[in-house]
């Protein structure tokens, strides 16, 4: 018997092993990503996230209004730009939400199709208005002095973003 003959058979095993172990990770790993893709706990965790974020960015909001209405903007520049980051970390978690509802509707893990689409609905439109309160915080940082007008259109769009983040809870409790 030569020692070729002995070596490929081993080979061969070795390569069914490793064939077969790759096929298991390969599984579990499907398995796994299936259950974290759609988690209805989840997307009400990210919200709950937002609720604290948007609690923070209102208190650094207090401080931007205080500032500028004593007319010190030096001192509201440390506020906008803390705002200015927590609106970014916001929209973030938001992309987060909807991807997240998205994948909550595609694995069926829903008991009202209709209000889950509303629901990613006005996440979407959620997100778009908290784009446009970071693009006013960002113009005010800029605005040398921050005018009323521009305070005031970013008072809107902190409204707006309200109350679509209303709808966006009532219809995840409906989902």
């Amino acid at each position: 018997m030569s020692l070729m003959s002995i070596a490929v058979p081993a080979r061969q095993r070795a390569g069914a092993f490793f064939a077969a172990l790759r096929a298991f990770a390969l599984t579990a790993a499907l398995l796994f990503s299936a259950g974290v893709q759609a988690d209805p706990v989840r997307a009400e965790q990210l919200m709950q996230v937002v609720r604290t974020q948007r609690a923070v960015l209102d208190s650094h909001m207090v401080y931007v209004n205080m500032y500028l209405n004593a007319g010190n903007v030096e001192a509201a520049q440390f506020s906008l730009s803390m705002a200015y980051s927590e609106a970014i970390a916001i929209n973030a978690k938001m992309v987060q939400l909807g991807n997240e509802l998205r994948n909550s509707r595609e694995a069926g893990q829903y008991t009202d199709l209709q209000a889950l689409e509303r629901a990613i609905s006005y996440c979407t439109v959620a997100r778009q208005r908290m784009q446009m309160i970071q693009s006013y915080l960002l113009t005010l940082q800029m605005e040398r002095p921050p005018s009323q007008i521009t305070r005031t259109l970013l008072d809107m769009q902190f409204q707006l973003y309200e109350a679509k983040m209303r709808e966006l809870e009532r219809a995840m409790s409906e989902a």
